[in-house]
């Protein structure tokens, strides 16, 4: 779905930083004990932060009852525990690396990596969510990878872009803009320009304005979504995804235009 090669160009550094709070959840910044053992002997316990640590085992014989072990010790200084085995997790980065071809597209590969995590459950541990929930750069999308890639299928056109808008108090909050090739991989990321052009005013006006300035650089636009950052949240925050967003629509929270065929006879009703 994303292209090996997808070009990201002019993107406004406002708006990437913004999606990426909204969207993006982080191990890397998260305060966190880190374990690393051979075998069970444990040859590494650190805090991320240097801080001092409560060590309530001296041993793993569970790596996932000590990972909640030591997390219930420390939990008001630490957001989760991280227990790894030497062999394992030296494993697992070789199968990753060996797994790599300059043809996937990074979604299916980066998607394939964190599956791969789930077979290393009793080596590779967190707690309190399971590693492949917790390490690395997650999206809080709430629906699956499988989810969101047939959601393309069914309702982004070959060929197109789709143009998003997330406002805030009359004012544009974030944009994304995303183009798809023949085979529906994404090819283009990118956003609008605020230095060549002004998106202001109500989230009708801005989506306006927004589809025109995209339709001149990036057409043909197949579909266009619009709304406020806190319906933004609400939907990414849901799990039943079509009701949610029919919810919205009812309420006029969300604007839809240009609509898919497909998407149209979805939301028909709202």
């Amino acid at each position: 779905m994303l292209q090996a090669y997808v070009e990201m160009i002019d993107i406004e550094v406002s708006h990437w930083r913004n999606l990426q709070a909204l969207m993006l959840d982080s191990a890397k910044g998260k305060n966190k004990i880190i374990i690393l053992h051979d075998k069970g002997e444990i040859e590494k316990f650190a805090h991320s932060d240097g801080r001092a640590i409560n060590r309530p085992i001296t041993k793993i014989s569970n790596a996932q009852q000590d990972a909640k072990t030591v997390y219930e010790a420390n939990k008001d200084s630490v957001e989760f525990v991280m227990i790894l085995e030497r062999s394992a997790s030296d494993e697992y980065f070789k199968r990753i690396q060996d797994a790599w071809t300059v043809n996937d597209d990074i979604d299916e590969y980066v998607n394939r990596a964190f599956r791969l995590m789930g077979e290393f459950g009793e080596d590779i541990v967190t707690y309190p969510s399971p590693a492949n929930e917790q390490l690395g750069l997650q999206w809080r999308l709430g629906a699956s990878y499988d989810a969101i890639k047939a959601s393309v299928e069914r309702f982004v056109p070959a060929e197109s872009t789709v143009v998003i808008g997330i406002c805030e108090e009359e004012s544009l909050w974030a944009s994304l803009i995303l183009s798809f090739d023949k085979d529906k991989r994404i090819s283009i990321i990118t956003s609008v320009d605020l230095m060549d052009r002004e998106f202001g005013g109500s989230k009708e006006q801005i989506a306006k304005d927004m589809l025109e300035w995209a339709g001149k650089k990036y057409p043909p636009i197949s579909l266009g979504l619009f709304t406020d950052l806190s319906s933004a949240r609400t939907f990414l925050k849901s799990k039943d995804k079509v009701p949610a967003l029919l919810d919205l629509l009812h309420q006029g929270k969300v604007i839809i235009n240009p609509a898919t065929s497909e998407l149209s006879r979805l939301t028909s009703g709202a």
